[in-house]
């Protein structure tokens, strides 16, 4: 199977829907964010990664076997 770069995390290896649905929530931060010419990642997406995001990707042995490498 091919498999995507988080868009925050891109030591994290996702599947292709997993890839989308994870794009989807940070352009949702981006279009919801005051300043419609701010460039990189929204604040809030960076947010949403570490305190939901990874906690979840994490309870994956797949993943949590990239996030020990990655240490």
């Amino acid at each position: 199977m091919i498999s995507r770069m988080h868009p925050i995390a891109n030591w994290v290896r996702l599947a292709p829907h997993e890839h989308r649905r994870a794009l989807d929530k940070v352009l949702q931060f981006r279009d919801a964010a005051p300043d419609p010419t701010a460039s990189g990642l929204p604040e809030a997406a960076v947010a949403w990664f570490w305190t939901e995001e990874l906690p979840r990707l994490l309870q994956r042995p797949d993943v949590r076997n990239q996030a020990l490498e990655r240490l």
